[in-house]
């Protein structure tokens, strides 16, 4: 019989305490400011309503953000961009539970693209 006080995960392999389940909610709350939540939350309404438009719903792969920074790189400021990939990137950890690491191996390249576009040649 199964403890009410624990929580299966989507696994199915391994348990988990229910004060360990709501402390990883209570942290990734914590993952957006306060002062700015409303900021973020517009930011990621903007990504997702343009997911929407461009038949991408649903799908925030690394080709898709990558699609829709380049696309507003046309009239945003490098700045903006770096502070909505923050945004956006925050958001869909929590809630997506997606995190966006880039891996060095794959990624690189891009990241050196990025820091150039943003510090200048």
């Amino acid at each position: 019989m199964m403890s009410p006080n624990i929580n299966y995960s989507p696994e199915g392999s391994e348990s988990i305490p229910q004060e360990i389940e709501e402390a990883a909610t209570r942290a990734t709350l914590d993952l957006l400011p306060t002062n700015s939540k409303k900021q973020y939350e517009l930011a990621y309404k903007r990504f997702v309503e343009w997911c929407d438009r461009n038949n991408v719903a649903g799908k925030y792969s690394e080709n898709v953000r990558l699609a829709y920074f380049e696309q507003n790189s046309k009239i945003w400021k490098s700045s903006t961009l770096w502070a909505h990939f923050s945004m956006i990137k925050a958001m869909l950890n929590v809630d997506n539970n997606q995190d966006t690491k880039a891996p060095d191996d794959k990624y690189f390249m891009f990241k050196v693209v990025a820091v150039m576009g943003i510090l200048g040649a």
